[in-house]
């Protein structure tokens, strides 16, 4: 048995969920699957036919599943964000049907639905497990401009979602990607570097005065101005990461929060984690398996099954940007197997 638990930890997800079923003695082994070193899987969907297709970028790996609710010739799923396995997702003809569903047990929560069209720039949740009866559902948008913004909440037992409208002197043009629940709150990067800041407990939103904005000077109505980059917000055991890309000319600016000085900190190293970044949600690995370290991943990979990452090391993309493939309709996702209920405590 101690040499089957031995095998058993050398092995990817996928292998250990077959492994159980190979003979009586090695379905003996506790919890394989629960042991198992997981990372950011990019799952994307090209038909409603309910298959969605995986590709795990550290081993270069295709895998396909079957997800019931995909299977229709009625609606076309978007997929918005995801956290800890669940895949936060919007269907119907104006996407205002929005659900949150674990594809790989099928678990499914369905909020009401949006009184107007989908249009956040960002959505997420507070918990690990969105059936828990506290979660906070939240989303966030903001005029061209930053002058003006809204929220969006949400939780278990409210007939509707709860919006909120600001107007400020100072924009906050908020970036295109997720927020972050960080400390118990949900972060916000705008396109200018800043942060804001939504507290679920009292219902309340601020732009944090710290840290300073990395785009002091933005004039965003310039056709190719510089908050036109790509911009990602991601929490990596515990710490706050931005990253701003501009195109694949360029290499991307990777910060770290201070958090005694509360400032953004340039960083050439990410400390030998891996970054999986995406406008619809993005992860930090802290230690990935080896020689793997101090990459960002993008959704992308070539013909021939390569993923596409950014070096810090070497400061190279490999492969090149061009002439690969980026699904249009993917996110990434953590692959979690655990079954859930519903409860008032997370």
């Amino acid at each position: 048995m101690e040499l089957l638990e031995l095998i058993v930890s050398n092995l990817s997800l996928v292998d250990r969920i077959r492994f159980p079923t190979v003979c009586k003695a090695w379905s003996e082994v506790l919890n394989p699957i629960e042991q198992a070193k997981v990372w950011p899987w990019l799952m994307h969907i090209s038909k409603q036919d309910g298959t969605c297709k995986l590709f795990d970028p550290l081993r270069s790996e295709n895998y396909n599943i079957q997800v019931t609710i995909f299977d229709t010739n009625e609606d076309r799923h978007i997929f918005r964000s995801s956290k800890d396995g669940w895949v936060l997702a919007s269907a119907g003809i104006y996407g205002n049907d929005i659900f949150i569903i674990n594809p790989f047990t099928e678990e499914i929560v369905e909020p009401p639905m949006l009184a107007f069209l989908y249009n956040y720039n960002g959505v997420s949740f507070s918990s690990s497990n969105p059936m828990c009866l506290d979660c906070a559902f939240f989303g966030i948008n903001s005029s061209d401009s930053g002058k003006f913004l809204s929220t969006f909440t949400w939780q278990h037992g409210e007939p509707h979602w709860i919006e909120q409208e600001f107007e400020y002197n100072v924009s906050f043009p908020v970036g295109y990607n997720n927020p972050v629940m960080f400390d118990g709150k949900f972060y916000c990067l705008g396109r200018k570097g800043n942060l804001g800041v939504f507290d679920p407990t009292s219902n309340t939103w601020r732009i944090l005065d710290k840290p300073e904005p990395i785009h002091v000077e933005m004039d965003l109505f310039e056709e190719d101005h510089i908050g036109r980059e790509f911009c990602y917000l991601v929490d990596m055991d515990g710490e706050l990461i931005s990253v701003f890309l501009r195109n694949a000319n360029e290499l991307p600016r990777v910060f770290k929060l201070n958090r005694t000085e509360i400032s953004w900190v340039e960083v050439e190293d990410i400390g030998g984690g891996a970054l999986f970044l995406d406008y619809r949600s993005s992860y930090g690995v802290a230690s990935p398996d080896g020689g793997n370290g101090n990459r960002i991943y993008f959704p992308r990979y070539s013909k021939d099954g390569k993923p596409v990452f950014y070096d810090m090391n070497k400061k190279t993309y490999s492969p090149s940007f061009y002439g690969v493939i980026e699904p249009l309709n993917c996110v990434w996702v953590v692959p979690n197997l655990r079954k859930n209920e519903s409860t008032s405590e997370d």
